[in-house]
C-alpha cells in the first residue's frame, strides 16, 4: 500500500518481517533453520477440535519464540483457547495467508518509500532471522529500527513496555 498509494499511509510499523517477498529467496537474507522447518512440520490439527487447535498453537508459539526467555506455555495456551472461542473459521484464519497472490516483489522498491517507518525485530527471531529486519531497516530511507534483544518471532509481554512507546511515538 505505502508505495503503490503513498499519500493513502501516514505511518508503516513492521514488526518481525522481511523485504524478501514474494519471489524468490534473496542469499543475503538466511532462511528458517533446517531444525526450525522440522519443528514446524507437525500437520494440522482438525480445526473443529478446541484442544487440538489450542495445542497446534502453543507448539507454533513456542517453536517461535526466541530461546533466552522461558516461554509462557500457561498464559500462550489460555490466549490460543480465547482466539479459537472468537473464530467463526479457524482453519481459514490459518491459513488464508498461504493462498493469497503475494503480487509484484517490491525489496526494489523499498528505497523510494517516503513513509515514516519503525521497523521492529527480535535479535533470535528463528522464522525470519534478525538480518530481515536489519536490511528492512537499511533499505527504507529514515526507517528506525527497533532491536528486541532475546526476542524471537514472538512479541512477549516483557517487551511491551518498550513496544508501545515506541509504536505510539512514532504514529503521533
Amino acid at each position: 500500500m505505502a508505495l503503490d498509494h503513498p499519500d493513502r499511509v501516514t505511518s508503516l510499523t513492521l514488526i518481525s518481517t522481511s523485504p524478501g517477498e514474494p519471489g524468490p529467496d534473496d542469499p543475503d537474507l538466511p532462511a528458517m533453520s533446517a531444525e526450525t522447518v522440522a519443528q514446524f512440520a507437525t500437520g494440522e490439527p482438525d480445526w473443529s477440535d478446541r484442544a487440538a487447535v489450542i495445542d497446534h498453537l502453543t507448539h507454533l508459539a513456542r517453536v517461535s519464540a526466541g530461546g533466552s526467555r522461558p516461554f509462557d506455555e500457561a498464559a500462550f495456551h489460555g490466549l490460543a483457547g480465547r482466539a479459537f472461542d472468537r473464530t467463526s473459521n479457524f482453519a481459514s484464519s490459518m491459513t488464508n495467508h498461504n493462498v493469497m497472490d503475494g503480487g509484484e516483489r517490491w525489496r526494489e522498491r523499498l528505497a523510494n518509500l517516503s513513509t515514516p517507518t519503525l521497523v521492529i525485530h527480535g535479535t533470535e527471531d528463528p522464522v525470519l532471522p534478525y538480518a530481515h529486519g536489519l536490511a528492512l531497516a537499511r533499505e527504507i530511507p529514515g526507517a528506525e529500527l527497533l532491536t528486541l534483544e532475546q526476542t524471537g518471532h514472538e512479541l512477549p509481554r516483557e517487551d511491551w513496555d518498550v513496544v508501545v512507546p515506541a509504536i505510539l511515538s512514532h504514529t503521533e
